[in-house]
């Protein structure tokens, strides 16, 4: 019996959805590459792998709820204030003219 339940639960693990910042169950596709990251807790950096994108939008969320959004600079490397932003752990999604990418930043 353990071991079907053991099974059962293994099984039902496979088809549960991840946690999402939307709640949608759907995990964002990152379909570039870039950095993200935080200077003295208060600046967001972001940056894209080509000099010719665009960074048009970023996300900030925090236990999958949105806390932060911020409209892209129009240029492949943003600088951004977070300042209004708690201490935590933020996923970062940024959307540019040629696809998006995510990342992580801890506030301290």
């Amino acid at each position: 019996m353990m071991k079907t339940l053991l099974q059962f639960v293994t099984v039902l693990g496979l088809f549960l959805p991840m946690s999402t910042p939307d709640g949608s169950g759907a995990l964002p596709e990152d379909t570039l590459g870039g950095n993200v990251g935080n200077e003295d807790n208060v600046v967001l950096i972001t940056s894209t792998n080509d000099p010719s994108e665009d960074i048009l939008n970023i996300e900030l969320y925090k236990a999958g709820v949105l806390k932060l959004t911020i409209t892209g600079c129009g240029s492949n490397y943003c600088r951004d204030g977070i300042s209004s932003l708690g201490t935590g752990t933020y996923q970062v999604i940024v959307t540019t003219d040629a696809g998006s990418f995510s990342g992580t930043i801890i506030k301290t």
